[in-house]
């Protein structure tokens, strides 16, 4: 015999039958329990008052033991008695003998050394919140105020869920820090303990931190390998654009291979499972994609791959999502990260002065003249379209990947120089350039506009910074699974 939802209906009917009103109901509680009903529940209707009663014990594994056999005590010519018994055994030989846990109770101990009392408050609503980021199911909508910190430790202990408890500490660590009074080393103890049960258990450190400022890209890096291409899909989490070190594999598209003129097949899928895992974070909006190709194929017409929406309609990706295209050379090969790294800070000092205008470089693809050195450059703008012959195409290419300037725009098709500059010019903003995020939603909307501009819609990216860089298979960084 086992507490199944047949028995528990049982019982229930059996105590609202034993104790016909609220006051006999109140009384047991308190002889028995030594709990006051009022505080378990401040429901009217008797039979939600012994549904909350035994959902309240259920939390607290000691606790159901207790009322079951309290129960068959005062009872005992009842017939339910019989099939008690049992299940009280198994469960006070579960608490003499427990099973392995996923959290030791030394763990425990460690976390709850740092609360008191007088932070009960705060700690049921760290509570409360938790359950909104990691739900369990046999929790009841109107969660109980614990009268006892021991009380909130004992619920943690009794569901045993690492993604609960992180969420739990990081909701506890934001109301403490709201204080202003709060002791630095009990956030620095209280962090170190969330990273601890983290890496154990390969679960997200963020769970818990989700709000508005939380946002995920999307990094696909696409390797060239023996006339194939190989995706490593992965979600990295940001907050504020401040990284953090999350980043974990897309499982369902991990590793594919397939020509290039293929991998927007593959888009859609991970697209949805990588804003699946966002949405358990409680981030915001959807994912930004960054999609890492090698020199070779940095002039595809990204913009043009053809996915599928929410509801299997076809739909080219620059509708579906933003996105931006960077270099998979520069966040693979040693040297030209370091470059980027340096013209990344040039960019920024462009951004501070207020320089950006004139300090990105503008070249005239149609001259067929070689590309100028852009050493120490936040950018160019390529105007007159790359060139159809492919060596001329292939050289300017290289030449961009070389230089590790951050931003270069160009378009596939020849417009008038001055009105693709200027078309350029007004996604190249301050706004735009403080976050990769904003810039790819600026170049979406304007894509997406009533009356694009035809610049915009033909626009070709490169676009990089030295963080968020993808790890590939071999290179010793381990990627976190679910």
């Amino acid at each position: 015999m086992k507490w199944d939802k047949e028995i528990e209906r049982e019982f229930r009917e059996a105590l609202c039958d034993s104790y016909p009103n609220t006051t006999e109901l109140a009384i047991f509680v308190d002889d028995n329990l030594e709990e006051n009903l009022a505080k378990i529940t401040t429901e009217t209707n008797l039979t939600y008052i012994v549904f909350k009663l035994i959902k309240w014990a259920e939390i607290q594994k000691r606790r159901l033991a207790q009322l079951l056999e309290a129960f068959c005590q005062d009872n005992s010519h009842h017939t339910l008695v019989a099939r008690l018994q049992p299940i009280i055994a198994q469960l006070q030989e579960d608490f003499v003998n427990p099973k392995n846990h996923n959290i030791k109770n030394e763990d425990w101990e460690r976390l709850f050394e740092n609360f008191q009392q007088n932070n009960l408050l705060i700690l049921n609503k760290a509570w409360y919140e938790a359950l909104q980021y990691q739900p369990l199911t046999e929790i009841y909508t109107n969660c109980p105020f614990f009268d006892r910190v021991g009380a909130i430790r004992e619920i943690l202990e009794r569901y045993d869920d690492p993604k609960l408890a992180i969420a739990f500490v990081n909701r506890a660590i934001r109301l403490l820090i709201a204080l202003e009074n709060i002791e630095d080393d009990v956030i620095q103890n209280l962090e170190n303990w969330r990273d601890k049960i983290a890496d154990s258990h390969r679960v997200p450190k963020i769970i818990g931190m989700g709000n508005k400022n939380l946002h995920g890209y999307l990094l696909v890096p696409i390797q060239l390998q023996a006339g194939h291409v190989t995706i490593y899909p992965q979600l990295y989490i940001t907050e504020d654009d401040r990284t953090y070190p999350e980043i974990e594999k897309i499982e369902s598209t991990w590793g594919i291979q397939c020509q290039i003129n293929d991998v927007s097949n593959y888009l859609s899928e991970t697209i949805a499972e990588a804003e699946k895992k966002l949405e358990v974070l409680k981030g915001e909006d959807t994912i930004t994609l960054e999609v890492f190709l090698p020199w070779q194929y940095l002039d595809s017409h990204v913009h043009e791959w053809d996915v599928t929406d929410e509801l299997d309609d076809p739909c080219q990706l620059h509708v579906y999502r933003k996105f931006l295209v960077r270099s998979l050379d520069r966040a693979t090969i040693s040297g030209l990260k370091l470059k980027l790294k340096k013209a990344w800070n040039c960019l920024q000092n462009c951004l501070q002065n207020g320089s950006i205008d004139r300090s990105f470089d503008k070249f005239d693809c149609s001259s067929c003249k070689p590309l100028p050195a852009l050493v120490g450059k936040p950018g160019v703008k390529l105007g007159g379209g790359l060139p159809e012959n492919i060596e001329q195409r292939e050289a300017i290419l290289k030449n961009l990947v070389k230089s590790a300037i951050p931003i270069a725009f160009w378009t596939y098709q020849q417009f008038d120089l001055n009105e693709t500059i200027e078309a350029f010019d007004m996604l190249l903003t301050v706004d735009n350039l403080k976050s990769f995020r904003n810039l790819a939603k600026a170049i979406r909307e304007k894509r997406n506009a009533e009356n694009p501009n035809p610049v915009h819609q033909d626009l070709g990216m490169l676009c990089d910074c030295p963080t968020r860089l993808p790890t590939l298979p071999g290179q010793g960084s381990p990627l976190r699974t679910p």
